[in-house]
């Protein structure tokens, strides 16, 4: 007999209410600490890709656009009306927050987890900072998935409801393509074994495989597109391990012992630790999971696809090791959800402790995650993630962004265009301007140009001199023979990508120079 029929009425209306309570605080509470945090982010280069390419290209180029870049457009259609508009760039971290908001408030009140599990999910690493602050289509992977948990652990199926949140979990991304795959395939052999098939489940079922095939018409790579290298294949599995439930402890254990001490053996005996300790979470999850057999299915064939596309494909550190953690959680949340509304009969004492045992292994990984989480959000807050503002607000305070602006170095430089909505960028490179990154070339090959080439091919397009020069990572090597000004190198500390410290400088020919003399 399930708990509130036991219990009076007045009890249980007190209980409803202080459980609101607490999702209304714990939501609040992180609501105001991601605005906090995302009104002190500097965007890197990949976030800024996003806005520029929406901002400057119309729906049917960034049709075409996404299949060499990789990706379903969705997160990119939420965003092209904000660009569109002429609305700041920080209209789309603002967008970001509000739907990272969105799921922590679907995790305070609806989910299945008691409390402090609750406040340690919101606060880790991926919610926190990563699904929060950095702004990416993976919050909508997140968002979309805990949605359909909701639904896939209702006693009801909604079949309409499925095949929609199916369909935009088909357009996030390609980790989401996958997901939404596996769920759909599991859900395909519920239904044909079920002995009546409903007008509901056709409806959802074809909603779905719209979302399926859109995406495919997306994401198919065209001939010409360059494909990246992987680098790590196999020993991304461990990488994956260790960065879903312990993030960022794995470089910094690198950067404590090896670097400054050279301690070999005791980085080595770290990394194998965190990847021991990453394989048991993942254990205890399939454990706590294991009675939901559907379920666990969709966990499996979801894991799978992470790790194919990580050894095979790209594998981007935090940001997709921690779908990982989410998919986990989505499976968790169902079991959890199907354990309260059907509760077992009395296990045997080996199964309730591996139970217990389970949650404290998972329980152990949120607090290191939240710890994370929390420790980012501060150095984001203290320090500059990318020198991208502070250097395009140097342009545009001093009246450069109108000059003629030309980089050593693609794509760093394009963290920042966004702030500057008038200005390209002439790229050597490719030898023409532009602003977003072109996925259908080998857009690396600009990256690893040697200076004296790009200075090579600068001056023959910029002979008389009038031009800005942005060069990131270093000072420009040839600058006491070249006839440059070193005008402005980013003094503020750059925790995270301090390949975006740029160093922007004027040929002594240029008008702008002149006028300063």
């Amino acid at each position: 007999m399930p708990k509130e029929m036991l219990m009076p009425a007045s009890e249980t209306k007190s209980e409803t209410t202080s459980d609101r309570l607490f999702a209304a605080t714990l939501t609040a509470v992180y609501a105001a600490w991601v605005i906090f945090v995302a009104l002190h982010h500097e965007p890197w280069r990949d976030e800024a890709d996003a806005w520029l390419a929406v901002r400057d290209m119309g729906p049917g180029q960034l049709f075409h656009w996404l299949g060499p870049a990789g990706t379903p457009g969705l997160w990119y259609l939420l965003i092209m009306p904000l660009a569109k508009l002429g609305l700041p760039y920080m209209a789309m971290g603002m967008l970001h927050a509000g739907l990272a908001i969105v799921v922590v408030a679907l995790i305070a009140f609806c989910s299945p987890f008691s409390r402090p599990i609750k406040v340690l999910i919101a606060f880790a690493y991926a919610f926190s900072y990563e699904y929060s602050i950095v702004r990416r289509s993976y919050v909508l992977t997140a968002l979309l998935l805990f949605l359909l948990a909701m639904v896939l652990a209702a006693r009801h199926r909604r079949y309409v409801a499925l095949g929609i949140l199916l369909c935009l979990l088909f357009n996030t991304n390609a980790h989401g393509f996958f997901f939404a795959a596996a769920i759909a395939a599991v859900v395909a052999v519920e239904v044909i074994r079920s002995p009546q098939l409903s007008r509901g489940a056709i409806a959802g079922a074809m909603i779905a495989a719209f979302g399926a095939a859109l995406a495919l018409a997306q994401i198919l790579q065209p001939t010409h597109a360059h494909l990246p290298s992987p680098g790590r294949r196999w020993p991304v599995l461990g990488y994956i391990l260790c960065e879903a439930f312990f993030p960022h402890v794995q470089h910094f254990s690198n950067h404590q012992f090896h670097f400054p001490h050279g301690r070999r053996l005791l980085i080595y005996a770290v990394f194998l630790g965190l990847r021991g300790a990453g394989a048991l979470v993942v254990l205890a999850a399939l454990y706590l999971i294991r009675r939901s057999r559907e379920t666990l299915a969709v966990v499996m064939l979801g894991g799978a696809a992470i790790a194919y596309l990580g050894v095979f494909k790209w594998y981007g550190g935090e940001r997709h090791a921690g779908l990982l953690f989410v998919l986990l959680l989505f499976g968790i949340w169902i079991a959890e959800q199907r354990r309260r509304q059907d509760p077992p009969a009395a296990e045997a004492r080996h199964g309730a402790l591996l139970h217990r045992l389970s949650w404290a292994a998972l329980t152990v990984s949120f607090v290191v995650a939240c710890a994370e989480g929390v420790l980012w959000g501060y150095r984001d807050v203290r320090w500059d993630y990318s020198g991208s503002t502070q250097a395009a607000m140097y342009l545009r305070d001093h009246e450069l962004a109108d000059t003629p602006i030309t980089c050593i170095g693609a794509a760093p430089v394009e963290a920042l265009l966004p702030y500057l909505p008038a200005t390209r960028v002439w790229y050597p490179g490719r030898e023409e301007y532009g602003t977003y990154v072109n996925w259908g070339r080998e857009w690396e090959a600009d990256e690893h140009m040697p200076q004296e080439e790009s200075l090579r091919r600068i001056h023959r397009q910029f002979p008389l001199g009038r031009y800005v020069l942005i060069v990131p990572a270093e000072r420009l090597r040839s600058a006491d023979t070249g006839g440059y000004q070193l005008l402005f190198k980013n003094s503020r500390y750059i925790f995270d990508h301090n390949e975006e410290t740029y160093f922007i400088y004027l040929h002594e020919d240029a008008p702008a120079l002149r006028a300063r003399q």
